[in-house]
Parts: C-alpha cells; sequence; structure tokens
C-alpha cells in the first residue's frame, strides 16, 4: 500500500507545532530564569512584596505607598521575577521605606524597570534617598530610566532593565527609601532589592614568643602589617586570584574588613622581616572556621611580590551565622615567633626622631619655629619594677656592713645632633625604659606637659623628674611592633621616636626668683629653709619628698607671698623623714597654674635600734602625736606626768620595724598648764616638756 501522503503531512505539521510551543515555553522560561531575582547581600532583603504580590502569586502592592493623579497596581505581562510586576499608570510615585541601617554602611538598591516609548520623555526615575530624624532629606542617589519597552520582543532578553543604584548612610540618616516616579504614560518595576553587606571578618596579629601557637597573657599583638583578603568561592583554600580588600593591623596587633558578603574567604599576613616566622601549628588550627579565638590560623606561606605572605584556610561568613549568632568573626588570628637563627628578631628600635629642644616660650610643646640643642648628654634607663625611677645596678661592691653597693648606671649614652635630635644603637630588648637628660650650663627644664611617655604623642615635653642637673621622663614600654605608626614619628611600628624634652636658658621670665633650698637633719627632724628675691603673682610652695631621688609625693604647702620685690624667707619641717636618703624639692606655683622645681637636697637619716625622733605638737590640745623608729620589733611605754609630777596617763605601744607614728588622743579634759612626756623602750628613754 502506498502511503498516504495526508497522514504524513498532518504528522509533519504537529511535530512542528510542538517545537514550537516548546520553543515558546523555553523562551518564556528563559525571560525569567536568565534573569537576576536573587537578592545576595548578607543582610537579606529589606524590602517586603519586592515583585508585587503574595506568596501564592496574586496581585498586591501592600507595604509600599502611593501618590500621584494615576494609579498604581499589580498586573502581568511584563513580569521578571515571579509573576506578576507593579504597574504605575499616569502620573505619580511609588516607595517603600526603611529604618535601622547603621550609619557608615554600603547600601545597594537593585529593581527591574521600563517604560514605552511616549514615557521617556515623563521623567521616569528611581530614587535612593536617606532620611533624618527631621524627616528632612540629608542624601539622594537617582538614576534615569533610559530602556523603551514598546515592543514585546525579548529574545531571550527580561523585558524590563536591571538597574543598580548604591550609596553609604549618611551621618544622620534615620531611614532609607526606595522610589519610583514618572509623569505619566507608565512605569514598570519589579524585583526590588534593598541590601548590604554587614558581615565582618578580623582579628589579631601576635608576637607568639614561646612558640605555642597561642596568644597567652603574657603576648602581645603587633602592628603595622599588611594583611590581604582574598575571595576562596570555590572552599579550595586557594584565593581566587588577587585580594579584594587590604589594611594594616593597629591598635595592638588587629586587622578588620567590614561589609562583607556571605561566602568564603582567606586571610594572608604580608612579613618580610628576617629571622620572623609563623608559629608552629602546636596549639595552631587549620580549621579557621572554628570560632575559636587567640589561636594561629596560619597554615601556609608563601612568596609574593613584596616577600612572604602567611595564609590560613578559607573560613565561610554566613548572615546571622557567625558567633554568638552574629554577623562578626573576629576569631581569625595569626601567631608569629622568632627563628632560632635570627639575632635581631624580637628586639625593638629607640632611635630617630627623638628631640631636646629651646622651648622658648615654656609651653612644653614644639613649635614650629623653636630649634634643637646640639650636644646634650642623653642616657637610656632601665625601670623593671615601674617605679619611674632608673634601676639601680649592683655594682659588686659592698660596703662596711656587708650591704650591696648600688649606682645609677646607663644601659646607653649618647648626644643630641646638631639639630637637637638623638638616637640608640638598635635590637633593644621589650622591657620598660627611661630615657635621662643631663641639662647644659645655662639651661633649666621646662615644666613637664606630658608625664605620659607612653601616649604615642610627638614633640610634648615628657621631662618629669629632675636630680639635680639630670632631668628624666617616667617609665615608657617598648614591644616588638607595638610602637607608633609612621604617621606619628616618620619611622615604622618596631621603633619610638617620641619621646622628647623641652629646656629652655636660665633668665627668662619666671613666677618667682628663688634662692637655692637648703636643708639640714637634726634631731629627728629635717628643716628646710629658703627664700625668695622678689615675687609676682606667686600663689604658694608644694614641698615634695623621695625616697629615690626620682619619685616624689606632697608632704605639704607653703603659701607665698604673692607680689613683692622684698626678700622672703621661708621654712618647713618634715617629722616624717625616712632612714636613708630623703630627697627634697619645691614645686613653686603660679596663680595661673604654671609651676617650676627647685633644686634637690638630699638629707640622709642614719639610725640605729630604737629612736624616738620627735614628738609633736607644741602646744598640744586634744592629742600627742610621736615618731618612734625602730630596726626590730618592740614595745614602748609612754607615760604623761602634770606639772606636779602627778601620772595622769600611761599607755603601751607595739613598734614594729620601721617608721611608727603614734596618736594619744582624748586629752581635751586636760586641765591647761605644763605637762611632761616620757617615751621608753628597752634601748631608749626620751623626755619632752609640753604645754597646753
Amino acid at each position: 500500500m502506498k502511503p498516504s501522503f495526508t497522514k504524513k503531512v498532518n504528522v509533519q505539521f504537529n511535530m512542528y507545532k510542538l517545537l514550537c510551543l516548546i520553543t515558546l515555553f523555553a523562551l518564556s522560561s528563559f525571560k525569567k530564569i536568565s534573569a537576576q531575582c536573587s537578592c545576595t547581600g548578607s543582610s537579606g532583603n529589606l524590602l517586603v512584596n519586592p515583585s508585587f504580590e503574595t506568596s501564592s502569586g496574586n496581585a498586591s502592592t501592600a507595604n509600599w505607598t502611593f501618590s500621584g493623579s494615576g494609579s498604581f497596581s499589580s498586573t502581568t505581562g511584563y513580569e521578571v521575577c515571579g509573576n506578576r510586576y507593579g504597574l504605575i499608570t499616569g502620573a505619580g510615585t511609588v516607595y517603600q521605606e526603611v529604618t535601622g541601617i547603621p550609619v557608615g554602611t554600603l547600601i545597594t538598591w537593585n529593581i527591574w524597570a521600563g517604560v514605552h516609548t511616549p514615557g521617556l520623555s515623563q521623567s521616569p526615575t528611581l530614587k535612593l534617598l536617606f532620611y533624618n530624624s527631621s524627616n528632612t532629606i540629608v542624601s539622594a542617589s537617582t538614576i534615569t530610566i533610559t530602556v523603551d519597552r514598546d515592543v514585546d520582543n525579548y529574545n531571550g532578553t527580561p523585558l524590563l532593565k536591571l538597574y543598580t543604584l548604591s550609596n553609604t548612610v549618611p551621618t544622620g540618616a534615620t531611614k532609607v527609601r526606595v522610589q519610583g516616579s514618572v509623569n505619566g504614560n507608565y512605569l514598570k518595576l519589579d524585583g526590588g532589592c534593598l541590601s548590604y553587606n554587614n558581615l565582618t571578618l578580623g582579628n589579631k596579629v601576635f608576637f607568639d614568643k614561646n612558640n605555642n601557637g597561642l596568644f597567652d597573657a603574657a603576648e602581645h599583638g603587633m602592628d603595622g602589617f599588611v594583611v590581604n583578603l582574598y575571595v576562596d568561592a570555590n572552599n579550595d583554600n586557594t584565593p581566587d586570584g588577587n585580594a579584594v580588600k587590604t589594611t594594616t593591623t593597629a591598635g595592638g596587633g588587629t586587622y578588620i574588613f567590614t561589609n562583607l558578603s556571605a561566602g568564603n574567604y582567606i586571610v594572608g599576613i604580608q612579613n618580610n622581616i628576617v629571622g620572623f616566622v609563623s608559629s608552629t601549628n602546636i596549639g595552631s588550627s587549620s580549621n579557621v572556621d572554628n570560632n575559636t579565638d587567640n589561636d594561629d590560623n596560619g597554615i601556609n606561606t608563601v612568596a609574593v611580590v613584596t616577600g612572604n605572605e602567611t595564609r590560613g584556610n578559607a573560613i565561610t561568613l554566613t548572615a546571622n551565622g557567625e558567633p554568638g549568632g552574629t554577623n562578626v568573626n573576629n576569631t581569625y588570628d595569626f601567631g608569629f615567633t622568632c627563628s632560632s637563627s635570627s639575632a635581631t628578631c624580637g628586639r625593638v628600635n629607640l632611635s630617630q626622631g627623638n628631640f631636646i629642644w629651646k622651648d622658648v616660650n615654656g609651653n612644653g610643646i614644639k613649635d614650629a619655629t623653636e630649634v634643637g640643642v646640639a650636644n646634650v648628654s642623653v642616657k637610656l634607663y632601665r625601670d623593671v619594677n615601674g617605679d619611674n625611677a632608673p634601676d639601680l645596678v649592683n655594682t659588686g661592691i659592698v660596703d662596711g656592713q656587708g650591704n650591696p653597693i648600688e649606682s645609677l648606671t646607663a644601659i646607653q649614652s649618647t648626644t643630641t645632633n646638631n639639630l637637637g635630635q638623638y638616637s640608640f644603637t638598635t635590637n633593644i630588648d621589650e622591657g620598660r625604659y627611661i630615657v635621662g637628660v643631663t641639662l647644659p650650663a645655662g639651661y633649666v627644664r621646662v615644666l613637664a606637659n606630658s608625664a605620659t611617655p607612653d601616649n604615642d604623642v610627638d614633640n610634648d615635653n615628657n621631662g618629669v623628674n629632675q636630680t639635680g642637673v639630670d632631668v628624666f621622663s617616667n617609665g615608657f614600654i617598648l614591644n616588638y611592633y607595638m610602637e607608633p605608626p609612621t604617621v606619628i614619628d616618620g619611622d615604622n611600628s618596631n621603633a619610638n621616636a617620641t619621646i622628647d624634652f623641652a629646656i629652655t636658658q636660665t633668665g627668662g621670665p619666671t613666677p618667682i626668683d628663688f634662692t637655692a633650698l637648703e636643708g639640714v637633719y637634726k634631731n629627728g627632724i629635717s628643716y628646710l629653709n629658703w627664700a625668695t628675691l622678689q615675687e609676682s603673682n606667686s600663689s604658694h610652695f608644694d614641698v615634695e619628698r623621695s625616697n629615690n631621688g626620682f619619685t616624689y609625693i606632697s608632704i605639704g604647702k607653703v603659701n607665698a607671698k604673692g607680689n613683692t620685690t622684698n626678700r622672703v624667707n621661708y621654712n618647713f619641717s618634715d617629722v616624717k623623714a625616712n632612714v636613708g636618703s630623703n630627697y627634697y624639692r619645691l614645686k613653686m606655683m603660679d596663680k595661673d597654674g604654671t609651676f617650676k622645681y627647685s633644686n634637690v637636697v638630699n638629707l640622709t637619716v642614719k639610725l640605729s635600734g630604737t629612736v624616738i625622733t620627735n614628738v609633736y605638737p607644741n602646744p598640744f590640745i586634744n592629742k600627742i602625736n610621736l615618731s618612734v623608729y625602730s630596726d626590730k620589733q618592740t614595745i614602748a611605754n609612754i607615760s604623761l606626768f602634770d606639772y606636779s609630777g602627778k601620772l595622769v596617763l600611761n599607755e603601751q605601744r607595739n613598734i614594729v620595724k620601721g617608721f611608727n607614728p603614734i596618736t594619744i588622743s582624748n586629752l581635751n579634759n586636760l586641765p591647761k598648764g605644763c605637762y611632761t612626756v616620757k617615751t621608753q623602750t628597752s634601748e631608749t628613754v626620751l623626755i619632752q616638756k609640753l604645754i597646753k
């Protein structure tokens, strides 16, 4: 039988229709599938109902606000994401507002949009607006819609165009508005995504002194290290190309990367220091995602253009999936240690830029017109015990009683150059130090501007304590790569060039013209005397005492005359002098708060056994004070007799080794007259006449 021609044609025609249907379905599907409809920001989509439909695909304009003479609806025909899109017919504006976005956040709005040909002349625009609490616009980003979608001929291209507006939330902004508007014809909107990347990754680069792979309490971070951030999309622990962000450790070795999207990242630390290597894997962790802080995560060290870079494995950041359910992961740490072959690793520079200058106006700040002082002797001392006094060094010699003799010995010495700059040799051990300056002839120190040399402030006066002609800073700590950054003192973070001293020539203006402080120790009392030759607006004298010549305390105050051109004599008595050296100085205060120090007087108290050094006041009112020094524990018997010899009071007090202040109180009821107090120990008796 011959085949039926009609049947063949019908089969071919039906197959052709099927192919057409499949092609149309594929094109229609491609129109939606190829569109970017996902909201990739780690914050998620901040908009509600971004595609203008319910979860079941029904029409909805909920959560959007419309104003204008036209209308706004949810409809079909040009949808890109989902089953519907938003349509402004005629003139109008549609918007949605979001609050609670942190200031400084980079926020992005992606939105599909389009118009017909007549609408291109009707100012179709998209805006990203920021409002303050007064509902006033503080910043805005605007883009004009230029895509004509008058003809439904997509050829695999979505019927609308994807537009993107980005801006940083400015200071004062309390809400963000996304807005579309047109003056006539139509404006189509779909698939809006308002989001920001709010994930944060950081933490610390530290000096792993004991090389155990852990950041221990006695260890510290290191500043000035370059940190690179890489993307590792396929999570193979290898960076996908170049670094996407770079920063530098600061503030104790910390680093931070903000505004990150969800994904896999690798951190690398550049290290160009000879002999400085990544910590071994003892205590270290290759699993960066273990959310464990203070463990070394540096696994691989690779050669890069700038030297070496130590990198960790990939860490995965997810929204609200970081430690504590937050968007912050500060557990990516790196430990570095010194190789056994390095002689300089772990040591600090105290180098160029430290300055001694002539402070003409006496303000303790290096002003632009002030110059340095050349040939000034500068010394470096240790301050291991942190008492702001240079440590004394055992000379290996003993005195007549077998006690070791200690002396003030600098560990390094230098002199300022012709610009007033000084420097010590490099490679100083970590620790606490003090700088001392010997005043040149004709110079005095300027009042201290900063008693905290560790404040990382350059060109301020750090001269605080004075003994004779030597002026000293307080103690400051040198740590490996924890010193001021280049922007402060011109060198790297492994050098400190901020320990400066202000001095000025004698004969400058001063509120008080005074004679030298003099003193003598006698019968348990330090007697201090001085005089002023003239005074101008002077306030008072603070009398200060030290047992080491560096750390002083105020022990009394003597009011000054104020204003006079005549000589005025002053005195002060210290009834509580320490056994051994007692250094005294005056802090002479002006009424405007400025001050100047006198010379230093050293009075030595040599006592042995038990000694009653003083009984006061005389006359007394309701109490008597006694000062007893003893080199051992003992008992003191204290008796008080009236003028007839009658015993009116008798007490016993325990005496400890050292200085013992004793007060006899509740003497109000004794009648006025003459009394005798007798203080007796096993070794001494003191009888003192008193008046009430």
